[in-house]
């Protein structure tokens, strides 16, 4: 479906209206064809934003599992799912996740560096 290399960024929490929808059980986004509809029904944070251009061009991405190779590492997470797009991710490969699962794949002392360049690759 779609893959790419780069690195990430973190959020803390998502409170706002993503490009899939409005979270944390307020509206569904059934109508894009994704799976579940709200972070409480799909019960994780394990959550991924994706570049929003790639994002609008296939909404049919929205709520897919996203899996993520460290490169270094050659760790696979292949628990996250695609919930938002990021505007940022566009011109600079990279895709934004949730602060937990950053910390997971580079490790908390990691987090204060923001953001971690070419030390990942991704495929929904």
């Amino acid at each position: 479906m779609w893959s790419g290399s780069g690195g990430s960024t973190f959020y803390y929490n998502a409170k706002t209206v993503d490009e899939c929808g409005t979270i944390n059980g307020v509206t569904s986004y059934a109508e894009t064809g994704a799976s579940l509809s709200t972070i409480a029904e799909r019960g994780t944070n394990k959550l991924v934003a994706i570049a929003n251009e790639v994002l609008k061009a296939d909404m049919s991405l929205c709520g897919k599992k996203i899996q993520i190779t460290h490169t270094t590492t050659k760790k696979v997470y292949s628990d996250l799912f695609v919930w938002d797009g990021c505007a940022a991710c566009n011109s600079d490969p990279h895709i934004d996740m949730s602060d937990i699962e950053f910390a997971t794949i580079y490790g908390e002392d990691r987090c204060s560096e923001g953001e971690i360049k070419n030390e990942i690759t991704w495929e929904v």
